[in-house]
């Protein structure tokens, strides 16, 4: 049966999408002692550890698309306004339905990756052809880090400190379509994405006297950006020559197919980038009077 048309409009009498967010981590910290082996921890060397870790499912509005009846997907449409010329006559076909032996197997790869329709015609008297798409999309984040501070002598302390965090996260539209911003077929442009990061600082203070302080540091932060294809849109899956007009396609993705009142059928490139990042550095700073240098 069709949805109900305050479902379709956004009635604000009706449920909300969902959204689950739960985060969730611990700490631990404290002097390092080590019996018979290091015993002066209590005064010199402390440690912090702390881990965190975020789940969010956000479900976004539903969405109804229009996909191929069950007798257009055999050529037939005879319930179509539009007229099906066939190209090596330029007349119409008989009956607006187009011969079995015509219909080109690419074109049946095509049609597979649409789901059958479930949900009947918004025209009355017309074959079901719409579907009803509800995808989560997903984020999971999680996050460590670790630090030390030893204290050498009453002139010099040293700190250490690493940090790693890692996103995954689930685009139901593919990584530049996250939240299905613009409707999509379900499973077919998904993509997962991995986002690892780390960053890595050591500094040592240095006091000399009342007047003079300098902290040398150094920092090493890395990221990754990698997306994974996880839909169906590939080659495998469909039967396309590989006929682009750009040699660019280094994901061996078929290219883009757009069909007049259907959802288009495609997948973005697949992402990896990586990023580094060194940063030595040095402070000094100089108390002279009522003056700071």
């Amino acid at each position: 049966t069709p949805a109900p048309i305050g479902k379709q409009c956004g009635d604000p009498r009706l449920p909300r999408p969902t959204l689950r967010y739960n985060n969730f981590g611990y700490t631990i910290s404290g002097p390092v002692w080590i019996p018979r082996i290091y015993t002066r921890g209590h005064d010199k060397t402390f440690f912090f550890f702390s881990q965190e870790f975020r789940r969010v499912i956000r479900q976004p509005a539903e969405s109804f698309l229009t996909v191929p009846s069950l007798r257009e997907r055999e050529g037939d449409f005879s319930q179509s306004t539009v007229q099906i010329i066939d190209p090596l006559t330029g007349l119409q076909f008989e009956g607006n339905k187009i011969p079995a032996n015509r219909i080109d197997p690419t074109t049946k790869a095509l049609l597979d990756l649409y789901p059958e329709p479930t949900i009947a015609a918004a025209t009355p008297g017309v074959d079901p052809n719409r579907i009803q798409a509800i995808a989560p999309g997903i984020q999971n984040t999680q996050q460590e880090a670790v630090r030390i501070d030893h204290t050498i002598n009453n002139v010099h302390r040293l700190m250490g400190r690493y940090t790693h965090d890692s996103s995954q996260t689930r685009e139901q539209g593919g990584l530049f379509n996250p939240l299905g911003t613009a409707p999509v077929l379900p499973d077919i442009a998904t993509t997962d994405t991995n986002v690892p990061g780390q960053i890595f600082s050591v500094s040592l203070t240095s006091v000399f006297g009342a007047h003079l302080l300098n902290e040398v540091s150094f920092n090493i932060s890395s990221n990754n950006i990698g997306s994974t294809l996880i839909g169906q849109y590939t080659r495998a899956n469909v039967s396309i020559p590989n006929n682009e007009l750009f040699p660019e396609n280094n994901s061996g993705l078929p290219p883009f197919i757009t069909i007049t009142g259907l959802p288009t059928l495609g997948a973005n490139q697949i992402i990896d980038i990586e990023y580094r990042n060194f940063n030595p550095k040095d402070n000094l700073t100089w108390i002279k009077g009522t003056h700071t240098f």
